[in-house]
This record gives C-alpha cells, sequence and structure tokens, in this order.
C-alpha cells in the first residue's frame, strides 16, 4: 500500500483533480456553487433556445437549415472551432462526421429531400 498526497501527483493529475473538486463545488464554498449553477442554467437556455432561433430563420414552407451566412469569414473560424472540438472530443468528432457523410451521400443526392430541406 502507498499513501499518496496531493503533493505526490503530477502537474496533470493535479489538475485535473482541481477541475473535479470544482465542478464539483467544493472550493470557494456558495460562490462556487452559484458559477456552477450559472453555467447550468446557460446550457439549459442554449438547449431551449436553440430550437427557437433555428425556427425564426428556417425559410418559409421548407424545414430546411438556414441560409449560407453572407459572412464567409465567420462561416471559415467557426469550421476551424468545429474541426479542433471534434479533435479534441472525438465522439463529438465521430459525430459530426456522421452527420457530413449522411449530407454528402443521402440528402444532396436524393431530389425530393433536397427540396424539402432546403
Amino acid at each position: 500500500m502507498a499513501d499518496l498526497r496531493f503533493k505526490d501527483y503530477g502537474p496533470v493529475a493535479k489538475a485535473i483533480s482541481i477541475g473535479i473538486a470544482l465542478h464539483e463545488g467544493r472550493y470557494f464554498g456558495w460562490i462556487n456553487q452559484f458559477i456552477n449553477l450559472l453555467v447550468c442554467i446557460g446550457f439549459i437556455g442554449i438547449a431551449a433556445l436553440g430550437p427557437v432561433m433555428w425556427w425564426k430563420r428556417k425559410p418559409k414552407g421548407k424545414l430546411g437549415a438556414p441560409p449560407f451566412p453572407k459572412n464567409f469569414k465567420m462561416v471559415k473560424g467557426v469550421s476551424v472551432i468545429t474541426i479542433a472540438l471534434g479533435v479534441f472530443f472525438p465522439l463529438v468528432g465521430m459525430s459530426l462526421l456522421l452527420v457530413f457523410l449522411l449530407d454528402w451521400f443521402i440528402l444532396r443526392r436524393v431530389p425530393k429531400v433536397r427540396a424539402w430541406i432546403g
């Protein structure tokens, strides 16, 4: 048996340990818990307002995705961020790849689906 203390951890293990404790709200008392609550409310807001924003931007009479934005610089930046998230979070990357392949092989090649999607 070994007696390992925080001082015995490497830098990555210390960062993970501190991150878990912050996530659980064990540091800084109620302030940390309040910040965690705000983050949680933010995630709930994103989940609730996403469909509302889509509904407001969708083309009339179609299910479809909103039109391609005119600001192409922003599209490049969002693409880089999306690819980075796909690399750092493999499950996100596999999901994005699956959606891309579905779009490429099915949605773009079936005329009725393409018209309905927009």
